[in-house]
């Protein structure tokens, strides 16, 4: 788990495109992950989606799961 670290938009990027490739043959169904509310703007452009309600993630505070699938974002900004 990552905490407090931060990632890259351009790791975030390029992972995407390896993990759209894997979702596309089959091999992967949509990911998610749990984000800082306060970062949600973040994964939202990068082309996560918002999937159920804030909750608190102890640490790290507000938090909500974030999904991303490769249909969603076949037109997402890079």
């Amino acid at each position: 788990m990552i905490v407090r670290k931060g990632l890259n938009p351009l790791w975030v990027h390029s992972s995407r495109v390896e993990i759209a490739s894997l979702e596309r043959d089959g091999l992967l169904k949509p990911i998610w992950c749990f984000a800082r509310v306060s970062d949600r703007g973040f994964y939202e452009r990068l082309g996560w989606q918002a999937a159920g309600l804030e909750f608190d993630l102890g640490n790290a505070g507000p938090s909500i799961t974030m999904v991303w699938s490769c249909d969603r974002t076949a037109n997402a900004p890079n």
